[in-house]
């Protein structure tokens, strides 16, 4: 009986996922990703994540942008 009971599911809720890509040696795209419970999306790119044509002049430019979404429900 007390295996029964130890092994009982829980629910675990998750209020957020955060997703991050940092430097690299090369031209890696550098991003922070969230998606919260509400189904709200934000990406914040830094660097390289939606831009062609990458060279080292790239690095002194502002940030791409953030950019934010909301998911929809079937997706």
């Amino acid at each position: 009986m007390i295996l029964i009971v130890s092994c009982s599911t829980q629910k675990t809720e998750i209020n957020k996922i955060e997703y991050q890509a940092g430097a690299c040696f090369g031209f890696c795209p550098m991003f922070k990703l969230t998606i919260t419970s509400n189904r709200t999306a934000i990406i914040d790119a830094e660097r390289f994540t939606f831009e062609e044509g990458k060279g080292k002049s790239d690095f002194g430019k502002a940030k791409e942008g953030i950019f934010k979404t909301t998911i929809n429900e079937e997706s």
